[in-house]
């Protein structure tokens, strides 16, 4: 069926990029519009002193930000949630130990969410809102799990978080419309 290719495709890349990180991330599910200030956590591990990861982590911020911008400037929701917008991108996921890649990483999910809100007809609003809410979540498990990052307990935490029947169905119903709007 095609929506369930299209969502497995976005739950894939976005829990891939999610959980490759330690992200800075908000403080609550209530997630400010763009333009708006939101309380972040307080970071507890930052780089490594090491200025190779420096200079690396600082050059994986940049082409974060690069790929923001694109997806932001970006008039087309299904380009950006079939990620045909960034179709061959890849990044190592080694530089996001630096704390910029993942504020970068964190900030900019946020912002591509609430463009995706603001490009798209508003039936799906919720679904937007539902997910970026959990992926915050999802941030936040990471970070607190950053000393273990294969930590059974940070990732049946995240499990659970994406398999909550809210989560389910906000997914379902940005899957149905990316296959009733994206051909």
């Amino acid at each position: 069926m095609i929506t369930d290719r299209y969502r497995t495709l976005w739950i894939v890349g976005m829990l891939a990029l999610t959980l490759a990180i330690v992200a800075s991330c908000s403080a609550s599910r209530d997630l400010a519009r763009t333009g708006e200030t939101v309380p972040t956590t307080e970071r507890l591990l930052g780089d490594l002193d090491d200025d190779a990861a420096l200079v690396g982590g600082s050059a994986a911020a940049k082409e974060l930000q690069a790929l923001f911008d694109q997806l932001l400037k970006s008039d087309d929701a299904c380009a950006i949630l079939t990620r045909q917008d960034i179709e061959g991108i890849a990044f190592d996921p080694s530089a996001f130990a630096s704390a910029d890649a993942r504020a970068v990483f964190a900030n900019g999910l946020v912002d591509v969410y609430d463009h995706i809100a603001e490009i798209t007809d508003g039936s799906i609003d919720a679904a937007l809102s539902e997910q970026r809410s959990t992926f915050v979540e999802v941030l936040e498990t990471v970070d607190r799990y950053a000393i273990s990052p294969n930590s059974d307990a940070g990732n049946a935490e995240i499990k659970a978080l994406v398999e909550t029947p809210e989560f389910l169905s906000a997914q379902q119903e940005i899957g149905l419309w990316v296959g009733a709007n994206c051909g």
